[in-house]
């Protein structure tokens, strides 16, 4: 998925994540890193209690909120610790999955999605690869530095 620089420019994000995401200089979206960092920001805005429609419009991100906190709060809070706190977060949820019986082999699309061309807005796609998904989901956990 291409990327304009600009949209990358402006983004509410922290520079090493922009280029971890997007490359150096952007070019392409990291389906599995962008994935972690959308679930982090949700999550950073769903603790706060915030309205959550506002990333839509991608002007709010960790350092809005981590200054949002800080103004509240009276406790200097900074864009790193707030999404620290959204990975912490996902990790105890995670950890609690696994405790539960989650496994590798559950993060698959129902057997139709590998097998029946895909309908969208323009045309119709060929099947997902089954092949890809699984690299794909790998690599998430491999950026949220989970074991698979």
């Amino acid at each position: 998925m291409d990327v304009a620089e600009e949209v990358v420019h402006d983004l509410d994000m922290p520079e090493d994540l922009k280029s971890q995401i997007f490359g150096e200089p952007p070019a392409k979206v990291n389906i599995p890193r962008m994935a972690k960092y959308a679930e982090d920001l949700i999550t950073i805005i769903n603790s706060t209690g915030l309205c959550i429609r506002p990333p839509s419009h991608r002007s709010l991100g960790p350092d809005f909120y981590a200054r949002t906190l800080s103004a509240i709060l009276g406790y200097p809070f900074t864009a790193e610790e707030v999404l620290e706190a959204a990975v912490k977060i996902w990790n105890l949820q995670h950890q609690f999955n696994v405790r539960e019986g989650e496994n590798l082999d559950e993060y698959v699309f129902p057997q139709r999605f590998y097998k029946e061309p895909l309908p969208f807005q323009g045309g119709i796609r060929p099947p997902l690869s089954y092949q890809n998904i699984k690299e794909t989901v790998q690599q998430y956990f491999m950026a949220r530095g989970w074991e698979f």
